[in-house]
């Protein structure tokens, strides 16, 4: 039995290109707190000293620290919403969106602000919260062409509340550490929606209320303390996370994509590790001397899984298999032997003739240590003659560095890479292998930790 196994390891927005969709213009809606953290509106310390950041500020020292032009850079503005001058709760977001929403803006913010904790009257207003939170969620969900950020629950001020800071605190850390990571009976969390976990970064880690030095006693707004450590981390994580999701709305995370070939019976088979607004599946082949791509199989969505189906193959010659994922938009994705993928992907061709042609020939290893500081191992096998790439890139898919660009004998290779240089972060690092006429590629990640 001659068995051809291709394992796409994808690292979502590692390697990201910015095509005609860029999602690097944002509007952030709010209300009084939101412009505290946004250029310091209604910030009700004694004094706002200059130095006390604003996101204008930050916007433009990330486009500088990123090397971006006026062409390329990001940018935020703000909008007081939902329009009633006292409703911003969750209840108030959902009636909002479900009431008709403007997705102009390709990025789009939202939060709510201190009064939310006041509309909680028992435990069982967190269950009411979440129900708000989840239809937000997959209304969003719904508009993949838009990338939202959501914040959770500011910490409540120290006003005597101690029930509703800690409801408040529940369901904070629910947003962050079960919706959003897949946890919840929502299911799997949507790639263009990142939870903002503002929250933790204002909170008393015991008490859950409002650490005293971030609020204002007997006001409900944050204090300059609150905006100096919000606003930088704020911009950058919804930017990063913006710009990560560039690479395209995918609506999978395609698992593996593998292919066993006994005698003339072919074994196409494919696993997801997450599915989103998927309308079917297709398998399709193409023999080398064909021009078209025929349709093997189709498969409707079933949430996560492994999908596999069995054709016999005539003839002889080499066949190409890809996966086409088309989405509710009726977009269409390839993952597999086709050039010009959003994605990292690999060749999935086999030959009956030519060895060389097997996407098996190559194994690329996890590197070791990892994560690292601030060197690290870096393994590939090759089992045929082939020119080599190894390259790093960085979470905004600018590449970093080129550890190997030659051609190579068969065998096993160490890299060691040090990483002095690279700042503490995310990385992916990728093979690319050209064997005779035929590519493969594969990526995968570590993290440099200093």
């Amino acid at each position: 039995m001659k068995t051809i196994l291709l394992s796409l390891l994808l690292l979502a927005g590692a390697i990201a290109v910015v095509d005609a969709q860029s999602y690097r213009k944002a509007i952030f809606y709010h209300h009084s707190t939101g412009g505290c953290f946004y250029d310091r509106q209604n910030l009700y310390d004694n004094s706002t000293p200059s130095s006390v950041p604003t996101v204008p500020k930050e916007v433009a020292k990330y486009n500088t620290a990123h090397g971006f032009s006026v062409n390329t850079g990001v940018s935020m503005s703000e909008q007081w919403m939902p329009s009633d001058p006292t409703g911003n709760n969750w209840s108030d977001w959902a009636a909002t969106f479900a009431g008709g929403m403007s997705y102009s803006t390709p990025v789009i913010i939202i939060k709510t602000c201190y009064l939310q904790q006041q509309s909680m009257h028992s435990s069982g207003d967190i269950e009411t919260l979440k129900g708000y939170y989840r239809a937000l969620v997959r209304e969003m969900a719904k508009h993949p062409a838009n990338f939202f950020v959501i914040w959770n629950n500011m910490p409540a001020p120290t006003d005597g509340l101690s029930d509703r800071a800690v409801w408040s605190a529940q369901f904070s850390v629910w947003c962050k550490d079960v919706l959003a990571k897949g946890n919840d009976s929502f299911g799997v969390f949507p790639a263009n929606v990142y939870v903002f976990d503002v929250f933790r970064k204002l909170a008393d880690p015991v008490t859950g209320y409002c650490d005293p030095k971030y609020g204002n006693p007997g006001d409900d707004h944050p204090s300059s303390a609150s905006v100096t450590l919000v606003t930088p981390q704020f911009v950058k994580e919804v930017f990063d996370a913006a710009i990560a999701y560039e690479g395209g709305p995918l609506a999978i995370t395609l698992g593996s994509f593998g292919v066993t070939l006994d005698k003339n019976v072919a074994t196409i088979s494919f696993t997801t590790l997450t599915e989103t607004n998927v309308y079917r599946y297709y398998i399709e082949r193409k023999n080398s001397a064909a021009t078209q791509w025929d349709t093997v199989a189709i498969f409707d969505p079933k949430g996560p899984s492994t999908y596999s189906a069995k054709e016999t193959l005539k003839g002889s010659g080499a066949w190409q298999y890809r996966l086409n994922e088309t989405d509710l938009s009726n977009a269409v994705t390839y993952f597999g032997a086709t050039a010009g993928l959003k994605d990292t992907a690999a060749f999935a061709a086999m030959s009956a003739t030519s060895p060389a042609a097997m996407p098996g020939a190559v194994l690329l290893t996890q590197n070791y240590p990892n994560p690292f500081n601030p060197s690290t191992t870096l393994g590939y096998r090759l089992q045929y003659q082939s020119h080599v790439k190894l390259s790093i890139y960085d979470i905004l898919g600018r590449e970093v560095a080129v550890l190997v660009n030659t051609l190579q004998s068969s065998g096993d290779y160490e890299i060691h890479f040090d990483a002095s240089r690279l700042s503490s972060g995310v990385y992916a690092y990728r093979i690319q292998v050209t064997t005779n006429s035929n590519q493969y590629a594969d990526t995968k990640r570590f993290v440099v930790a200093k």
